[in-house]
């Protein structure tokens, strides 16, 4: 079979994936690591939402009692508020989810460009050690050892760099998913070919679908639809988080307004639902345009990718170039040394690149509402 950049970067991810495993399995000698897919992390910070499960402890405090009115107002006025709450708590659990999934994949890139990083430096030991062996049957080394040895140092400085960024990585990941103190490594990302998010998706479909699908413009739509004195409270919050003063209880006449007949129109009711209405279309053109850029940015990070792949591939056809001329005795190792630096190089861009696209996926999916957050608790529900 032919060599192939496809091969190569898998092979990347399995050797950075493998050092991570074995530095982490080993505060529990009898356990294998817990292994974590994008779907898992996701549905983990989503379940972990403080801000969604908050809101879920004050939905359960509201709920309607077994007082037997079934046309009971109060009880009525309830039931709407806990799924405005409801609501509210899955687009926490969305955004935590998104959050998940940008750290999910920046850190598996990171571990495969450790691998791939340490496998270069196992490359440049070779080289010196070659050129030391040469120069100990007194010959001349067409290569300089200097040059070797200060790419070594980069090297490790980018590999001490990359560690770092690991750690945090995955400490942020485990603090937003909660994932307790048992060892845990990541799975492998899955190839990412969704129809519905490659970039042949139509930005008007994918913005349609968000504006279905989306638990903040659902919450906004529910709550002017059902907006009366019951769930004016609601109401004012959801301003109040565009702007405190818009969102205030105006001179505290509501309260007094709710205890009157409902056949005469309440004028702060009237005020509040004209704000209503402005904040919602406000946000629904926010949202539409999040997710026609979200779309363009996907369309750009797959192009940036198949460039990628395709710089890859000619590296990978250069150091196959050189290594045959070497068997036939035409070129020496050394002449190989700058394609396989050009080879790690490109492979380490597109494993960047492949990242990128991830990222912008999970971010398409977030402004769309889309991620998985049904399987996180009460508030997915």
């Amino acid at each position: 079979m032919p060599r192939s950049s496809v091969r190569r970067f898998a092979a990347a991810l399995v050797i950075g994936f493998g050092m991570i495993a074995g530095a982490h399995g080993q505060t529990a000698p009898t356990a294998a690591p817990r292994t974590l897919g994008p779907g898992d992390c996701a549905a983990l910070a989503a379940a972990g939402s403080t801000a969604a499960n908050l809101l879920d402890w004050r939905r359960l405090a509201d709920a309607p009692g077994p007082s037997g009115r079934r046309g009971d107002r109060s009880d009525a006025s309830r039931a709407i508020r806990a799924e405005l709450e409801g609501l509210a708590a899955l687009e926490a659990r969305n955004r935590s989810a998104g959050a998940a999934l940008e750290l999910y994949h920046r850190l598996a890139g990171v571990e495969a460009r450790l691998g791939l990083l340490r496998r270069g430096i196992v490359e440049v030991d070779a080289a010196i050690a070659e050129v030391e062996r040469i120069r100990a049957r007194g010959l001349a080394a067409k290569v300089d050892e200097a040059a070797l040895r200060r790419r070594r140092r980069e090297l490790e400085g980018e590999d001490l760099e990359l560690a770092l960024a690991r750690s945090n990585l995955r400490g942020s990941l485990q603090t937003l998913g909660k994932f307790g103190p048992e060892p845990w490594t990541l799975a492998p990302p899955p190839i990412a070919e969704a129809l519905e998010l490659s970039p042949a998706a139509d930005p008007a479909a994918a913005v349609a679908r968000g504006l279905a699908r989306r638990p903040e413009s659902r919450l906004l739509r529910l709550a002017l639809r059902t907006l009366d004195s019951g769930t004016a409270p609601v109401a004012r919050l959801l301003l109040a988080s565009s702007d405190p003063i818009a969102g205030g209880t105006p001179r505290g006449r509501l309260g007094l307004r709710a205890i009157r007949a409902h056949s005469a129109p309440d004028p702060d009711l009237c005020v509040l639902r004209r704000q209503l209405e402005l904040y919602t279309a406000d946000r629904e053109r926010a949202v539409a345009e999040e997710i026609a850029q979200a779309v363009r940015t996907v369309r750009v990070r797959f192009a940036e990718v198949d460039l990628a792949r395709k710089q890859v591939q000619s590296w990978d056809d250069e150091v196959a170039r050189v290594e045959e001329r070497t068997r036939q005795g035409l070129a020496s190792f050394a002449e190989a040394l700058p394609a396989r630096a050009g080879l790690l190089k490109a492979t380490e861009a597109l494993i960047a690149r492949e990242v990128d696209r991830d990222v912008a996926l999970a971010k398409l999916r977030q402004a769309q509402g889309v991620l998985p957050c049904d399987r996180a608790g009460q508030g997915a529900g």
